[in-house]
């Protein structure tokens, strides 16, 4: 049942847009490329980028420190760079 004046949090947001990269990354990895099926997949995944996109820019807009908040991204780009070059190269 829809209540009325419910809001979206940034962590159902985070859900919705890793559900999405799922989505994408298993049917780049595991279906034929021209496949309708991976192509329903691969498009529904790349909403995946605009919602990051926004909910990085409302961290930016609510930190108290942009050098620490740029920080936690540097280390977490850092530790994810090898999973991306191992999945894609």
């Amino acid at each position: 049942m829809h209540t009325p004046g419910a809001k979206l949090s940034a962590t159902g947001l985070k859900w919705i847009a890793y559900a999405c990269m799922l989505l994408d990354h298993f049917a780049y990895a595991f279906l034929y490329y021209r496949s309708p099926a991976c192509i329903a997949l691969r498009t529904a995944g790349k909403m995946a980028l605009p919602i990051f996109c926004f909910l990085l820019a409302e961290g930016y807009c609510h930190t108290k420190s942009v050098r620490r908040y740029l920080m936690r991204l540097l280390m977490f780009a850092m530790i994810s760079q090898p999973f991306y070059s191992s999945f894609c190269g």
